[in-house]
Formats: structure tokens, C-alpha cells, sequence
């Protein structure tokens, strides 16, 4: 059988994880914080990084309502198919 724990002398503890999670989160969101205010006013890389960033929030939104409108119109059609006209409206 082979020991598949980490070596104690190169493992962090949890409370050393925390911190280094915290920091490195901080640096994260303040150097995107700060990276605007160092770019000029009409750089063009800014306006393709934000219409970048709102595509990827509307891709999102649009792939997390496709399962329940793909039920809806399972539904919709199925009671268009058993003679209901109320599946879809008009």
C-alpha cells in the first residue's frame, strides 16, 4: 500500500492558507481595481476588456436560463400535440 498523505514538513496549515487566500484575493481585485486608472481615457484595449467582460455576463445569464425554457417549450409543445391551443401564445 503507498502513503498518499502530504509530507508534514511541506504542507501549510489551514490557518496559513487563509491568509495567503485573503491576500492574494486582495491583490487580485486591486490590481483590476487599479488597472483602469492607469490606462488613457480612449485606449482601446479597455473597451474590448468591457465588452469582453459583458459578453461572458451575458453568455451567463442566457446558459443558465436554457434549462428551464428548454422544459417550458417541451411543455408548450406537447399540449399543442394533445389538441391544446394554449402551449404557445400569441
Amino acid at each position: 500500500m503507498t502513503d498518499t498523505s502530504l509530507d508534514s514538513t511541506t504542507s501549510l496549515s489551514l490557518p496559513e492558507l487563509r491568509v495567503i487566500s485573503v491576500v492574494s484575493i486582495l491583490l487580485c481585485g486591486l490590481s483590476g481595481g487599479l488597472l483602469p486608472l492607469c490606462a488613457s481615457p480612449g485606449s482601446s484595449w479597455l473597451s474590448y476588456g468591457n465588452a469582453f467582460g459583458g459578453g461572458v455576463f451575458l453568455g451567463a445569464g442566457l446558459v443558465h436560463m436554457l434549462p428551464e425554457a428548454s422544459k417550458d417549450l417541451q411543455e408548450a409543445l406537447l399540449s399543442m400535440e394533445a389538441g391544446g391551443k394554449e402551449g404557445l401564445a400569441e
